[in-house]
């Protein structure tokens, strides 16, 4: 028996002299499957079906999902009144377990990392949710008239999980690849990737009522006007630099290039934001990249994000002489470290507000003869710690 789908099972047998099979499952064991009667037919239902010989293999549908099942396999001749199942011996059986239902996806559970228009076509996308087999992400290049209103008559292009793919797992297409067993589908309608264009990832159907999961502009979001193939509205479903982001300009090719080890948190918002990409006019070609998602982030790179948040149990790290520019809202509920050593001292720019009730560790690194002043506002158990020089 094999699991199909998250409400589907294959059963397949070799025949033997017999006119018929009748198939019966149970979700509890095989000693709950009840042997049949000579002479009493059964009645085709959910998990009892006859099947003719020759046949050789039956379809369960309408199973539930992430449920074992038990199915004992009765040859039979006759038929009515004078049916004879063999029910001595051993009774050929088989189990197989339902699949876990496609994964429904919230804003945010997956970033898009690649958008190429030139020459090549190349999307590539992160999922930071373990996604189930047959779970369905549309990809289109349709923009939006306003905040609320799809446009229509671009392209499609369809990616199913065709296996359980973990958080952390990069997905990637490009025009021309060979889709089979990849889960992506050939391109629908005029999916055709130009510069300055957006790329949307949804769920749903393409009709004002679908989930937006993620948004790439290559331009600037409009704000006004009924716009072109290439040109977007924010939707109102989504949050700008939360789970979609825009470029300043119009660009026709651009990849995420920072760090990708961290948390989910911290790499959300790297990724959705624009200084964090390389951009060119010429085509980047295939990018990799391998994401490793944990409680720990060491940020090594001067960036930019809007907001960042250190959840409990989480450490964001920045490394000395790197600068973090904020310009949303920082809130740190874990352990936030900023780094200094004789290269320098990491340093983050707020433009935006600060919160949570986590602990901020500062180090400033000190020359025998130089001092340090730490001006803020009123802070809470603020405390320093003192080390003897070296060397």
């Amino acid at each position: 028996a094999t699991a199909n789908s998250s409400a589907a099972i294959t059963v397949t047998w070799t025949d033997a002299t017999a006119t018929g099979y009748l198939i019966k499952g149970s979700t509890v064991s095989y000693a709950d499957i009840v042997a049949p009667v000579d002479g009493v037919a059964e009645t085709n239902g959910t998990l009892v079906r006859n099947v003719t010989s020759g046949v050789q293999t039956y379809q369960f549908t309408g199973l539930t999902p992430s449920t074992p099942y038990y199915f004992k396999i009765f040859p039979y001749n006759g038929t009515g009144g004078q049916t004879n199942f063999k029910v001595d011996g051993s009774v050929p059986q088989a189990t197989a377990t339902t699949n876990a239902p496609p994964t429904v996806l919230n804003p945010g559970d997956i970033a898009i990392l690649q958008v190429n228009s030139a020459t090549t076509d190349r999307i590539a996308f992160v999922t930071f949710v373990d996604l189930n087999p047959g779970t369905v992400i549309n990809f289109t290049d349709n923009g939006f008239t306003s905040a609320t209103t799809v446009r229509t008559g671009e392209g499609f292009l369809i990616y199913t999980a065709p296996a359980f793919i973990p958080a952390g797992t990069v997905v990637s297409w490009y025009d021309g690849m060979a889709i089979a067993g990849t889960g992506w589908s050939a391109k629908i309608s005029n999916f055709v990737l130009t510069d300055g264009d957006q790329l949307f990832a949804y769920q749903g159907t393409w009709d004002n009522s679908q989930t937006l999961i993620y948004g790439v502009n290559l331009n600037a979001w409009i704000t006004s006007g009924g716009g072109s193939t290439t040109t977007s509205y924010m939707p109102s479903t989504l949050t700008d630099n939360v789970n979609a982001f825009c470029f300043a300009s119009n660009k026709y090719n651009a990849y995420y290039s920072n760090i990708t080890s961290g948390t989910k948190n911290a790499l959300k918002s790297l990724i959705t934001y624009n200084t964090n990409w390389t951009t060119a006019t010429a085509d980047q070609g295939a990018q990799t990249w391998t994401f490793a998602l944990g409680t720990t982030t060491s940020l090594n790179a001067n960036s930019s994000v809007y907001n960042l948040t250190v959840a409990t149990g989480e450490t964001f790290t920045l490394e000395s002489a790197k600068q973090l520019t904020l310009n949303g809202t920082l809130t740190n509920n874990g352990t936030f470290n900023l780094l200094s050593t004789a290269a320098g001292t990491a340093t983050i720019l707020t433009n935006g507000t600060v919160s949570g009730s986590g602990t901020t560790n500062v180090q400033q690194w000190l020359t025998v003869t130089r001092q340090w002043w730490y001006l803020s506002s009123p802070l809470t158990a603020a405390t320093s710690n003192v080390f003897a020089p070296t060397g």
